[in-house]
């Protein structure tokens, strides 16, 4: 149990007239689109393109996810090379499948007069590429969109497959741009790495300007919130301003976002179709159908791949451990454990597959740390939507769950590293209400586990909250006496003591003390923890002789059964020497404190919680005896310690800098002191609330040091607070 301490251009043919007749068809362009006037121009990315394709077999290529804009940016570079050198071709060619692929060569045939060529309708598309590699027939531009896979057509003569590489020929007088979401397939395509373009969501500046090119004149004080709310995603901001314009009156920028805003409402309004018939007419043009496009597609082609996208989708986009996905299973964990060495090797495989799949097709994404993963938000949403649509979503919620409560452990300090990097996954789960969360005593050993970190960690509000879910759990399933459910109780009763809320800490301890008393003796650890625990609450009333009493019975037990250096015995010493300085005795505190930081040092280091705060209580002791200059120089060690080993806003940080301005206030230090009250007095307000016991502590003794400096105003000001 816990125990508590306190350019590209075209050709210009020029010479005699020859006979009509063979005179050669004008450049022309089969782009499919008009030009975008709401276009908003992408940084240099237009530029990077143009350097690209402006050399001989010029390629490049566009990457990202669906809906980032990379067809739109080759629309826009294809209007800009057609206005500025008519005479370049400009061909669009459709490869999401071989069909479409078919069909545009065809189109291009017909464009270049091979369609009445002998033979044409038999086999189009050997003699659009032949005609390609003709210098004769003058510059060209061709862009390939949504080139997703390595997709083959089949040759009619002979019956032979066609692969799209061998169809894009490599001639000196044409240029290629592939729009994809497939980095490999880019690749294989364009031939060299440098010649990717990656293509991520726009500038929060470059939404805005898309929003406002949208909508047309209207406030905009709400642009910004709405196009960060949308990630700033340019086909989730079209069609937001589409649902917008189409309601007209009764829809603005402030009430989208406020609906927005709403879970529930969210799937509804990004599956409004923007109506944009620049897009693909087979194309459905809702940005959660764009995506679910690749799911589909990915649960084809490599279903564990859609597996891994499933799991991951209930985590926190940033930060996804590498470690939580690699060997995840929805086995149980007995049958997890008999996995063989080989087998674990070919899950190892199997999964840098899925992982490079999924990083292709920008699903998933790496992150500057290594050995983690991200997703973004939308991409989340969409892959929730997906699930819920196939009734899978509340299986691959329950192996979420499950692998997370394997691997999430207790608060100890120890493992704080692997509970700091699996927190934010385990705040979603538990702010979400309705679903079915799968084995409950997992469900319960998750939240418990959790909010033991999150106590710890001074976020005392979502740790109450999850205490006293996994307690109501456990209660429920297990009963009153039963270890786990202790566990909890124990739990929630120190941090019902850090919240202030001392009546209900002492009656949830003692009910605690009475059944671990029944089931596991007055000498077990656990038991002894819980009077600890206890006495500290008490203390905490001013309820001094009872806490003294129980202190020592739980130290000479805690010597006996553990030994005196261990840290539950420590913690015990601790506790004791706080109360008995409260009580005047303040030599034999003093003493026991340095015993209990000697050897705290010794067995935990100097940066461990448990640490800093035996050496702030023995400046609270010092303090007492009036050696400030000591107790000054240890509070100022404790504080740099506390802030880097914390964090600034830590209860521990703030307890220390409020002991702090107490020394320096008297040492006459007013205006220091007094600097540090107004800092601590801040940050304390804004973590535990103005009510809560240690606030209205600091605010006393700010008004204290501002009386002392004579700033009587002020000192009204925070007496009537506290």
């Amino acid at each position: 149990m816990a125990s508590q301490n306190t350019t590209f251009s075209g050709a210009h043919n020029q010479g005699a007239q020859v006979d009509p007749s063979s005179t050669p068809l004008r450049p022309s362009s089969n782009v499919p689109f008009r030009r975008d006037n709401d276009y908003v121009d992408r940084g240099d990315i237009l530029a990077r393109v143009d350097e690209r394709c402006s050399q001989p077999a010029g390629r490049a290529a566009l990457v990202g996810f669906g809906g980032f804009g990379k067809s739109q940016l080759a629309i826009e570079y294809a209007h800009r090379v057609r206005q500025r050198s008519p005479n370049t071709w400009i061909f669009w060619v459709y490869a999401s499948n071989s069909s479409r692929l078919e069909e545009a060569y065809s189109d291009i045939a017909e464009r270049v007069g091979l369609s009445s060529q002998p033979g044409a309708a038999a086999d189009v598309i050997p003699l659009v590429r032949k005609w390609l590699c003709n210098e004769a027939n003058g510059r060209w531009l061709m862009i390939v969109d949504n080139v997703d896979d390595e997709i083959t057509v089949s040759s009619q003569r002979g019956g032979q497959s066609i692969s799209l590489a061998s169809l894009l020929p490599q001639s000196d007088h044409g240029a290629i741009v592939l729009t994809s979401r497939n980095a490999d397939v880019a690749r294989s395509l364009v031939g060299r790495q440098q010649d990717i373009i990656m293509v991520g969501a726009m500038s929060e500046g470059e939404a805005v300007n898309l929003l406002q090119n949208k909508l047309g004149d209207g406030p905009w004080h709400d642009a910004t919130k709405l196009v960060k709310a949308l990630d700033c995603i340019p086909l989730a901001i079209a069609q937001a301003a589409a649902y917008i314009s189409r309601l007209g009156s009764r829809m603005s920028v402030a009430k989208y976002l406020s609906e927005l805003k709403e879970v529930k409402k969210t799937v509804q309004l990004l599956q409004k179709a923007a109506s944009d018939t620049r897009r693909d007419g087979e194309a459905l043009n809702s940005v959660l159908t764009t995506w679910q496009i690749s799911f589909e597609h990915i649960l084809q082609k490599q279903p564990s791949a859609a597996h891994l996208l499933s799991f991951m989708s209930f985590f926190n986009q940033q930060g996804i451990p590498e470690f939580m996905v690699r060997h995840y299973t929805d086995k149980d964990s007995e049958e997890k454990d008999n996995l063989s060495d080989s087998r674990l090797e070919e899950e190892d495989i199997d999964f840098e597959e899925d992982v490079a799949l999924l990083h292709a097709f920008s699903l998933i994404g790496t992150t500057e740390r290594e050995n983690e993963f991200e997703m973004h938000r939308l991409v989340q949403l969409a892959t929730r939507i997906w699930l819920r649509s196939t009734n899978t979503d509340r299986k691959w919620h329950r192996v979420f769950i499950q692998v997370m409560a394997q691997e999430f452990p207790d608060g100890e300090y120890a493992n704080w590293p692997r509970c700091r990097a699996l927190f934010p996954h385990v705040l979603p789960m538990v702010e979400q209400e309705g679903l079915t969360i799968g084995k409950t005593d997992e469900w319960a050993l998750l939240l418990n586990n959790a909010g033991w970190y999150a106590w710890r960690q001074g976020l005392f509000a979502q740790a109450e909250g999850m205490a006293s879910k996994a307690l109501k759990i456990r209660k429920e399933a297990l009963d009153a006496d039963n270890y786990s459910t202790l566990l909890s109780s124990s739990l929630l009763g120190s941090i019902l003591t850090d919240l202030g809320k001392y009546k209900e800490a002492e009656s949830m301890y003692r009910q605690t003390l009475a059944a671990s008393e029944k089931v596991f003796g007055l000498e077990h650890p656990d038991t002894m923890t819980v009077i600890n625990n206890l006495a500290l609450v008490l203390d905490r009333q001013g309820k001094y002789k009872e806490a003294e009493s129980m202190h020592r019975q739980t130290l000479a037990a805690s010597e006996k059964v553990l030994g005196l250096e261990h840290p539950d015995t420590m913690t015990v010493i601790n506790n004791l020497a706080l109360v008995l300085d409260r009580q005047g005795k303040d030599k034999e505190a003093e003493s026991m404190h340095r015993q209990t930081l000697a050897a705290s040092e010794k067995v935990l280091g100097l940066e461990h919680p448990d640490t800093l705060i035996s050496m702030n209580n023995l400046g609270v002791v010092l303090v007492s005896q009036g050696k400030y200059e000591e107790a000054e120089m240890i509070y100022r060690q404790t504080l740099v310690a506390s802030k880097k080993a914390l964090c600034l806003e830590h209860p521990l940080t703030l307890t220390t800098m409020n002991n702090l301005a107490v020394v320096l206030n008297h040492q006459s230090k007013y205006e220091e002191a007094g600097l540090m009250y107004k800092q601590a007095l801040a940050i304390q307000e804004k973590v535990l609330g103005v009510e809560h016991p240690s606030t209205l502590l600091i605010s006393n003794n700010l008004a204290t040091a501002l009386d002392n400096q004579s700033k009587y105003e002020e000192v009204n000001r925070w007496i009537g607070r506290s």
